[in-house]
């Protein structure tokens, strides 16, 4: 399993050993120099497209940038053109690789999954599409599901939709209202009231 401070202070150290700047770095690879220093810091990993590059310009390996990951690399070697199974990972793999995969690998990765297996859909919501909250909270919802870890990652619009639906259908409503818009909230509130 990776950390993305351990991988931090590689970069720093790799970056140092080669007489660079943090600005270097950036410029070589692209990026802006807060890029870097945000890595360097561990608050964030380089996109899972500056990996091989970042690992290239050092001229080490992936897994000695990253560590031993068998789901990073994985991720990495995957070409446009295959599929990788999901289906086969458990669930700490996924969450280890969350921080490097965009959006749309994350939709894949949810798509051919069986959820019910996953302990904690919420590890996937900070990295997803709007939308595609939207599409679960909607399910779990329709079953019954408590939906306000998704509420955070929803457009205002998406939760006011569902407000009003449970408005509608005698629902609490009171963990939607901080996700709201001041103006839909009062909206919502004369609805309720007149129930």
């Amino acid at each position: 399993m990776f950390s993305m401070q351990d991988i931090g202070k590689r970069i720093i150290s790799l970056r140092k050993n080669q007489n660079m700047t943090q600005v270097d770095l950036a410029d070589k690879l692209g990026i802006t120099y807060q890029a870097v220093s945000s890595w360097e810091r561990g608050n964030s990993m380089p996109d899972i497209g500056k990996i091989p590059e970042i690992a290239e310009l050092f001229q080490i390996s992936i897994d000695e940038l990253i560590g031993e990951s068998k789901v990073v690399n994985a991720v990495l070697n995957i070409s446009n053109h295959e599929q990788w199974k999901y289906e086969n990972l458990a669930e700490e793999e996924i969450k280890e690789a969350l921080p490097i995969l965009k959006p749309n690998q994350i939709t894949e990765v949810i798509d051919s999954i069986d959820k019910s297996k996953i302990k904690d859909i919420g590890m996937f919501l900070p990295f997803m599409h709007e939308e595609d909250v939207k599409e679960i909270a909607l399910e779990a919802y329709k079953t019954g599901k408590d939906i306000r870890h998704y509420l955070p990652f929803m457009h205002e619009e998406d939760v006011k939709e569902m407000a009003l639906e449970a408005c509608d259908t005698g629902k609490d409503i009171r963990h939607y209202l901080p996700f709201m818009h001041e103006k839909d909230v009062k909206s919502l509130m004369v609805t309720y009231l007149q129930k």
